[in-house]
């Protein structure tokens, strides 16, 4: 069985128990972003559920096993076992509720969908006083309009797509 607990701001805490190992995840973020912590510990199988204490200087949990009695520190993003129990004064308890297991409680992402091939350019050109810039220019004989790049005759005075008026030039 897995167990959640809500830590405020954003953030929320995922325990679960597998044979001897605690798996630790820690969520924050919104709906547009998600960040997500977890490690694995060996405390055991746990013989009560496990306590969560909010204390000054962050959430401590304790695990209690047929083994051992084990503490965990989460501090801002960071995961870490500690080798004695922490100063509890004025802790809060934060209560767990029975979730998912860990594994199924997050929603895989999409897969990516492969980009569309870039569309080959039309030639451009620019003009700024008597300064002139070309990319794409067309081979001798081809001509194509400044304002859409659709293809023009030589001849042709205004464009046949977007009846912009073409240079002589």
């Amino acid at each position: 069985m897995a167990y959640q607990c809500d830590l405020g701001t954003g953030q929320r805490l995922y325990l679960e128990n597998r044979g001897t190992q605690t798996i630790v995840r820690l969520t924050s973020g919104s709906a547009r972003q998600q960040q997500s912590q977890q490690s694995n510990f060996e405390t055991g199988e746990w013989q009560t559920l496990p306590k969560v204490f909010r204390t000054g200087t962050g959430i401590i949990l304790q695990i209690e096993s047929a083994q051992k009695q084990s503490f965990v520190s989460l501090q801002a993003q960071r995961i870490g076992t500690l080798s004695h129990l922490p100063d509890m004064t004025g802790a809060e308890v934060l209560s767990l509720q029975p979730t998912e297991a860990i594994a199924s409680s997050f929603k895989p992402m999409e897969p990516m969908q492969p980009m569309q091939p870039m569309q080959p350019m039309k030639p451009m050109e620019m003009k700024m006083g008597n300064m002139q810039m070309q990319m794409g220019t067309p081979q001798s004989g081809q001509r194509f309009c400044s304002q859409c790049g659709e293809s023009v005759r030589v001849s042709d005075r205004f464009c046949s797509h977007c009846g912009t008026q073409l240079s002589t030039n």
